[in-house]
């Protein structure tokens, strides 16, 4: 029961309530911005919450978190411009009008060194039950996704 009262003691003090409320805030205008993702604003909030408590830290990053990732959505969905790296799928969706479900996502590395390669794999399931596949390559990790996303498309 000790447990339950430590997971909302974040509902009962205001000034958590408030660090939550911020981080939603700044997390939907940073998931909103094109090139912006959930995972830089995270990092350069790192940079900010290191001399705080953990309770405040916590609560301004998830806020950060949840708040990216709607943030992103929302620019997919009403402008179909994919605000975050995760909603490229989104807008290929509406852009083109084909309807899939992504249904497998993977990545690795190729190299061990800094100019290192990233490798991804990605599976669709469209509305006819056919299943695609792709892979794509990079030196960035999101552009390496969305050329898989890509590939599988063109598999289709």
């Amino acid at each position: 029961m000790e447990i339950f009262g430590h997971m909302l003691q974040a509902l009962i003090d205001p000034q958590l309530v408030i660090y939550l409320a911020v981080g939603v805030f700044l997390g939907i205008y940073i998931g909103a911005v094109p090139g912006l993702s959930v995972t830089m604003a995270a990092s350069l909030l790192i940079s900010f919450t290191y001399s705080w408590d953990v309770l405040p830290s916590m609560a301004a990053m998830v806020g950060i978190y949840i708040g990216g990732v709607y943030g992103g959505s929302r620019s997919a969905i009403l402008l179909n411009i994919p605000g975050a790296p995760a909603a490229v799928a989104t807008a290929l969706e509406q852009a083109t009008g084909m309807h899939f479900t992504l249904v497998h996502y993977s990545e690795h590395a190729l190299d061990t060194d800094t100019d290192s390669r990233a490798c991804c794999y990605v599976g669709l399931k469209w509305a006819s039950g056919k299943e695609t596949w792709g892979c794509g390559t990079h030196t960035d990790i999101i552009v390496a996704g969305v050329r898989a996303l890509v590939s599988a498309i063109n598999n289709k």
